[in-house]
């Protein structure tokens, strides 16, 4: 078991090596969003999550990511998130649209 969990590391570590000297992003690598994409959506119920944001902001546009911050010590979110939209158009529709949307008896900011 400990031979293939090594030779399973060594194998990403030249897949790694190889894609940065071609330029490319390492396999596995977090990818960054594009800010344009991004939106961030505050003044959440803290009954609500991600499926609930995901319900709302999926029709505007295909979603790659819903981020919330998490209080570590209750592990509750701290009422509000960040979405990452597949593209800016999707994202521009959601800040034009939900903005000032109530949710769960509070009105939603989103920028």
């Amino acid at each position: 078991a400990a031979n293939m969990k090594n030779a399973q590391l060594k194998q990403n570590y030249h897949a790694t090596v190889a894609a940065q000297a071609s330029g490319a992003p390492a396999p596995n690598a977090v990818q960054q969003s594009d800010p344009a994409c991004r939106v961030y959506i505050g003044n959440i119920n803290y009954e609500f999550g991600e499926f609930e944001i995901r319900n709302i902001c999926e029709r505007f546009g295909p979603i790659r990511h819903i981020t919330f911050a998490k209080d570590p010590m209750t592990q509750r979110h701290k009422g509000f998130c960040f979405v990452d939209f597949a593209t800016a158009q999707s994202a521009e529709m959601a800040i034009a649209q939900v903005s000032g949307f109530i949710l769960g008896g509070r009105y939603v900011i989103i920028l």
